[in-house]
């Protein structure tokens, strides 16, 4: 009695024990697939994170003010520049008054520093914004100085801590002493461009010698000088000199846009464009001195770009924003980091736009009293003088402006290009657009991904119908895991090799016409072999064999070989003896980026992508063929049907939603590929299906430009959006896989 009690015992704890252990198994089992569907959901949020703030808009936030009460009168003050130190949170202006005195203001509350400019004894005529705090001091004796306002926000707090003024260059008055219209002082280093414009069309030209003091120095400062005229055109409104001093923009009350190009040799070119129907009030050089904003009196803004056409230079409008109002654009301020610029008219309403995207980034009411406004060099800075003598600061959170939708997937008009494109070019030289378009990368992704299928699908296939339905069941066991062995071969091996061995390979001996023929002969060859097999009834079961696949190994060497032998007299009769130099010359004359040859191209990476995906789907595309119930084929053989077509309707069908499942894992894999396209593509984003050219997928361009981007910059950002891109990408084909999968499982059955 006790005995059976003590084994009940031990079966109930042993019960008990099972039950638990079951329980905290399943407990364990739930937590970890949470934990991965919470890991995925979290590095979605952390991508996405990242990538919105490139699609806020950006804001205008008020930073204090600095009074000029007492100073000078709102109207005498000729000029103004804004400099800011945005960790410090401190302000300042530059303010040029006209009775020849300058002085820094901030917003700390100090009275405003004076001082005398040299030479305003001379008294000051007119003042032109240069840009970048410079300006171009116009005498009344007709000489011109070049001023440059630096500011100095040290932490010393001391009354010249604000900044500090210095004259570049300067240039005495012309013995004519005729009073120009404009007059502009620009340049670096090298050398600077004196400019004077008259009221008649005459332009006269000098190039200056740099340095400090250029009038005391004892050598010559005058390099070069020349004078044009230009032809009759209305009355000029408005002028604009680049920072080279190379060249010069007009805008007359006809509504007239002029570019004179002062080359450092030969003669000024004058190129002429008709921009609005009303007068053009305001010009400014973009950064980089190329583009051109330009705004007329019904408050339209337009960017212009010379472009040469038909030997000459013409000026060629990328961007357009209408008139708001009836005042016409009273100033136009460019920033130098970027392609941003304000517009102000004569009611007080400003506009901040991105002349690539042509976009409206930001539209403010800075009030009808405002009567001067001025950007800092960063473009984050906004100062506006008012008519009661104070300045306000605005700073401008606007950190993205190179981004947005148009920018991301829209075609652009770039500077010096005949036709809006998609172009990705994320750096270049100083002053050179920024391009961002995400369309050519991910055109490059399915490019890359759909020509690895086209490799690696048939042959996966293939290999898995033979082994699951045609080969010895003891070499199943034998060729699957050699097969599978293959897909731990690193991707950085698989690119190294395509890289440094295939594609030269590939340029040498793999010709087109000779793949072509062999193609064809090949599948020529065989079709002929199985139609007289199929046709002889004694020799069907021959070619049912399970070897039989071994026939055709010398036809397709045949077939291969007299391509071969074929080739040099087809070059002859086709291509000039020269199958390569006509692909170079002819064809890339005439066909342009679809028959030009890249070394590493996408020929290059189905061969070796779709060598590291054959693995994946040979795996899974075996496993579906493999579970298809053998009565099927046996009751398929049994009504008298033949090997093969019991293989292609009934196993196939059977097993295709596996197979199905298999070909999509390996565009997945594809898609997500980075040290084989990274290594043997090319990274050249083009836009082109050509099997010749190379490409850029958005894994690659993750990995070659995230070294060199600014954490938190727009380029940062950006890769966190094409990898937002990627995963979105590849969740929607899986999506679909998996719908498709659903649908013929109930078609034909789940096996």
């Amino acid at each position: 009695m006790n005995n059976r009690a003590g084994g009940s015992s031990q079966r109930l704890s042993g019960l008990w024990f099972r039950r638990l252990s079951d329980r905290l198994a399943g407990g364990v089992i739930c937590a970890a697939g949470l934990a991965v569907v919470l890991a995925l959901l979290a590095m979605l949020v952390l991508i996405a994170a990242e990538a919105v703030p490139l699609f806020l808009p950006p804001r205008a936030l008020a930073a204090g003010s600095a009074a000029l009460d007492g100073t000078a009168e709102t109207k005498d003050i000729l000029a103004l520049a804004a400099g800011a130190d945005l960790h410090h949170r401190r302000y300042a202006a530059f303010f040029i008054v006209a009775d020849g005195r300058a002085g820094f203001a901030a917003n700390d509350g100090r009275a405003p520093l004076l001082f005398p400019l040299a030479g305003a004894e001379k008294g000051l005529a007119k003042v032109e914004a240069q840009g970048g705090n410079r300006f171009t001091l116009l005498w009344r004796d007709g000489s011109v100085s070049l001023l440059e306002a630096r500011f100095d926000f040290s932490e010393s707090g001391g009354p010249d801590s604000v900044g500090s003024v210095e004259i570049l260059a300067e240039d005495p008055p012309l013995p004519d002493g005729d009073p120009p219209l404009f007059a502009m002082l620009r340049g670096e280093k090298g050398a600077y461009a004196a400019i004077r414009v008259y009221a008649s069309g005459r332009i006269a030209e000098k190039r200056l010698k740099p340095g400090k003091g250029l009038l005391a120095a004892k050598r010559e400062p005058v390099l070069s000088s020349r004078e044009i005229l230009l032809q009759p055109v209305s009355d000029l409104v408005s002028a604009a000199l680049n920072r080279d001093g190379d060249r010069l923009c007009l805008g007359t009350a006809g509504g007239e846009l002029l570019a004179v190009d002062f080359p450092e040799s030969g003669d000024a070119a004058a190129t002429v464009a008709p921009a609005s129907r009303q007068a053009i009030t305001a010009l400014s050089f973009l950064a980089g001195g190329f583009a051109v904003a330009a705004a007329d009196a019904g408050g339209s803004a337009s960017v212009w770009f010379p472009r040469r056409d038909a030997g000459a230079w013409r000026l060629r409008r990328s961007q357009l924003w209408p008139g708001q109002g009836e005042a016409g654009v009273g100033e136009i301020l460019a920033s130098r980091r970027n392609r941003t610029f304000v517009v102000r008219d004569g009611v007080g309403h400003a506009r901040f736009l991105y002349s690539t995207t042509g976009r409206t980034l930001l539209d403010l009411d800075l009030g009808p009293d405002c009567r001067r406004a001025a950007l800092n060099d960063r473009g984050d800075c906004l100062a506006t003088l008012s008519a009661g003598g104070a300045v306000d600061f605005l700073r401008i959170d606007n950190p993205f402006p190179e981004a947005g939708w148009s920018a991301f997937f829209g075609k652009i008009l770039y500077e010096g290009r005949d036709e809006p494109a998609y172009v990705w070019q994320s750096t270049g030289n100083e002053g050179s657009e920024i391009k961002l378009s995400l369309v050519p990368l991910i055109w490059g992704t399915l490019k890359g991904s759909l020509y690895a299928l086209c490799f690696a699908v048939p042959l996966a296939l293939a290999g898995a119908v033979y082994l699951s339905q045609l080969a010895d069941p003891s070499w199943r066991g034998r060729i699957k895991p050699l097969v599978e062995m293959l897909a731990a071969v690193p991707s950085v091996v698989v690119g190294f090799l395509a890289a440094l061995w295939l594609a030269p390979l590939l340029e040498r001996y793999l010709l087109l016409p000779a793949l072509f023929q062999g193609v064809l002969l090949v599948l020529g060859l065989v079709l002929l072999a199985v139609r007289r097999r199929y046709a002889s009834s004694r020799r069907i079961a021959e070619f049912e064999s399970r070897h039989a696949f071994l026939l055709a190994l010398p036809l397709a060497a045949a077939a291969f070989l007299a391509a071969w032998f074929a080739l040099p007299g087809l070059e002859r009769l086709f291509f000039g003896g020269d199958f390569h130099s006509w692909l170079a010359g002819t064809a890339a004359r005439e066909g342009g980026d679809l028959f030009r040859y890249d070394q590493r191209n996408a020929l290059v990476i189905a061969v070796a992508m779709g060598f590291a995906v054959i693995p994946n789907i040979f795996s899974l595309a075996e496993d579906a063929l493999s579970t298809v119930p053998p009565s099927l084929s046996a009751a398929s053989l049994a009504l008298g049907a033949s090997k093969w077509q019991t293989v292609i309707r009934v196993v196939v069908p059977s097993a295709a939603p596996g197979i199905f499942s298999a070909v999509m894992l390996g565009l997945g894999r594809a898609a997500g590929e980075t040290m084989i396209v990274l290594m043997a593509a090319g990274n050249t984003p083009l836009l082109s299906l050509s099997p010749m050219n190379g490409m850029r997928t958005l894994s690659a361009n993750i990995a070659v430009e995230m070294p060199e981007a600014p954490v938190g910059g727009t380029l940062f950002r950006t890769l966190f959006l094409c990898a937002l891109i990627l995963f979105l990408l590849t969740f929607v084909i899986n999506s679909l896989a998996e719908a498709v999968r659903i649908r013929l499982r109930r078609r034909y059955g789940s096996y």
